[in-house]
């Protein structure tokens, strides 16, 4: 990639349902909570670009 955001998330498994471990369903992430993670990167970028 020459240009543009890498995003790394992070996802704490360690209480992770044992259905979907077995299943290996993994990230399982509401939509909400994915758009929400979203948000917040795309604030944090808003407030750099600003402050340039």
């Amino acid at each position: 990639m020459t240009s543009g955001t890498f995003v790394t998330s992070y996802y704490d498994c360690s209480e992770l349902d044992p259905v979907h471990r077995k299943e290996g369903i993994f990230p399982v992430m509401s939509a909400s909570a994915l758009r929400a993670t979203l948000d917040i990167l795309a604030s944090g970028v808003t407030t750099r670009s600003a402050a340039t």
